[in-house]
């Protein structure tokens, strides 16, 4: 039976606590707070990817990030989501379809 909790999990339920703390207005800079808060999201979600809970906290986070950005009106979030996107579709593409992502196995390409 496959894990359902990643210990990794508590990394990104850390940022997502220190996103609320920015939001609140309880840190002064909030462009630092949440591009702090969005990078430690991200890692904690990249780095629950091993398990199926992880892929799909990967992908409501990005999801998440960009809502925000967007509601907000807060370019950094946008840019962060947009990197974001990148890193976990590439990766869930790759692990879910393998053969479609960059590897070519048993063929060859034209001379």
């Amino acid at each position: 039976m496959a894990e359902f909790w990643n210990p990794t999990q508590g990394i990104w339920g850390l940022y997502a606590l220190w996103a609320i703390t920015v939001h609140r207005g309880y840190l002064v800079s909030r462009e630092v707070g949440y591009l702090t808060a969005v990078v430690g999201m991200l890692v904690g979600a990249q780095l629950t990817r091993e398990i199926a809970a992880g892929l799909v906290l990967a992908l409501a986070t990005v999801a998440g990030v960009l809502t925000a950005g967007v509601v907000l009106r807060r370019v950094i979030l946008l840019v962060m989501g947009a990197i974001g996107v990148i890193m976990t579709v590439h990766g869930t593409a790759a692990r879910y379809l393998p053969e479609k992502v960059g590897h070519r196995s048993g063929s060859s390409s034209p001379a």
